[in-house]
């Protein structure tokens, strides 16, 4: 009954994700459409701008709330509450500060007024996120889904409402941020008031909780703190040098990319628990063959998008972002080799909390955070937004060589070469076919890629052919 319900669980929270983000790339196409290059930078500018103090206002206390109320349940009042107080006071003062801080950066002031309306969006925002782990806990994400799901849907409507009524772009472009702040406004009250069906939530401050969260948190504080730095900064630099149509320019394939990288957690949600209860109870074979398993797969799916994301970004940027896009397509193909070593890194992530060795990798995150911002600063004034895509590129593979090394170190776990074999195998035929085709419409290059995807796993056994004839003769002597 419990793995149902795990399955249940994490099949809505996909499926929710989902339509999230077919609501989010719609409305990405009505904002690209409606403001143009200059002005989605300036949108792009604000909300990159404030997603960064949003982070520094999590500082890893939403997974500490969830390991929290899982030890302590009979606490678990007490341990919300707090949490919930030290998330409003923080988020008060950090997004407080962020707006006015933004008057002393080089900026445009109609750019500047719509940081200071998107802070009050970001503010609900974050208390929304903070609620994830007492859904979690009581496997309840079908109320926090729909909550994301209903505040996605108004946004997207609020989109089509502004772009349809408001000649002015500059007014546009705060209505917009606007009704951003509307739909985290709902969204974290429709899951407030679920969660508080679950838990009793009301403002505490009990001093040992709030240590014992600090000394949890830290950990995941810095690392957060490190992927802040060499993932948000390189719009920031950016805005700094470039003009906001290039920065325009440069957001919405990165926007693409930020949609794509939920996938891999997705995927290592499902089997997270499985590699850390065979390392828990000290089945190392176990947990090696798992582990290299759910790589060959991973592996096989990350380099078959790769090569569709690579030939279908032209095309797939003026579909999503229109004509005045047309040239995000060529540093969407560049930002495709980021895809999918992130893709990977994620994966070893994931395996480096299953050994419990999360610490282990803060230097890893640190290095690649320096390293990245010394990139940026050199490459982005001299090259601009190919500087930002390549650099990009840059630290996504040292991070991915970093968490791997951890992971070698800690478990000696090594990738079956077979397995990497066939899935370049698989990667380079589905090139062969594809490249020569990059004039045809988009739905030809995404049936002939899935076609030739499957074909090419089949000849070279990459697919699990004979666990799947298993699986589906098993299921039907049960009927």
């Amino acid at each position: 009954m419990f793995a149902k319900s795990i399955a249940l669980h994490t099949g809505i929270q996909v499926g929710g994700r989902a339509v999230s983000v077919v609501f989010g790339i719609l409305t990405l196409g009505i904002l690209t459409r409606y403001l143009g290059t200059e002005y989605f930078g300036w949108y792009t500018t604000a909300t990159t701008y404030m997603q960064i103090f949003a982070i520094v206002v999590d500082l890893g206390i939403t997974l500490t709330l969830l390991q929290l109320i899982a030890e302590f349940p009979e606490k678990s009042e007490v341990v919300v509450g707090t949490i919930f107080t030290l998330r409003v006071a923080s988020a008060a003062i950090v997004l407080g500060i962020a707006p006015i801080a933004a008057f002393f950066l080089p900026y445009p002031r109609a750019l500047l007024i719509g940081i200071v309306i998107v802070s009050i969006s970001f503010f609900f925002g974050t208390l929304h996120q903070m609620l994830t782990g007492i859904f979690q806990k009581h496997l309840k994400m079908q109320q926090l889904m729909g909550a994301e799901v209903a505040g996605r849907i108004a946004l997207y409507v609020a989109a089509i409402v502004i772009a349809w009524r408001m000649p002015d772009t500059v007014v546009g472009y705060w209505l917009l941020l606007g009704a951003m702040g509307i739909a985290n406004l709902c969204m974290f009250a429709l899951s407030f008031s679920y969660a508080r069906k679950l838990v009793p939530i009301h403002f505490v401050f009990d001093l040992p909780v709030a240590l014992l969260v600090v000394h949890r948190a830290w950990p995941i504080a810095l690392t957060t703190l490190a992927n802040l730095l060499y993932l948000k900064m390189d719009t920031v630099f950016l805005s700094f040098y470039r003009s906001q149509a290039e920065v325009g320019m440069y957001g919405a394939p990165y926007r693409i990319m930020e949609v794509l990288v939920y996938a891999p957690t997705a995927f290592m949600g499902l089997l997270l628990p499985v590699l850390t209860a065979s390392w828990v109870r000290g089945d190392r074979e176990a947990f090696l063959n798992i582990a290299r398993k759910g790589f060959d797969m991973l592996l096989l799916v990350t380099l078959a998008m790769g090569v569709g994301m690579y030939v279908t970004a032209r095309p797939l940027m003026r579909l999503v972002a229109g004509a005045s896009f047309t040239a995000s397509g060529a540093v969407l193909e560049i930002l495709t080799f980021a895809v999918c070593a992130i893709f990977i890194s994620t994966f070893w992530s994931h395996v480096i909390i299953a050994l419990n060795r999360q610490k282990k990798v803060i230097p890893v995150f640190l290095a690649s955070a320096v390293f990245a911002l010394i990139g940026y600063k050199v490459f982005i004034p001299r090259y601009g937004m190919w500087g930002a895509a390549w650099m990009t590129v840059a630290v996504e593979v040292a991070v991915m060589i970093g968490t791997y090394a951890v992971v070698w170190r800690e478990s000696e776990l090594r990738p079956d070469a077979r397995g990497i074999v066939r899935a370049f195998a698989v990667a380079a035929g589905m090139a062969a076919v594809l490249l020569p085709l990059r004039g045809e419409p988009l739905v030809v290059l995404f049936a002939t890629g899935m076609v030739s995807f499957f074909a090419f796993a089949l000849v070279v056994r990459a697919l699990p052919t004979e666990r799947l004839r298993r699986m589906l003769c098993n299921r039907a002597a049960t009927r």
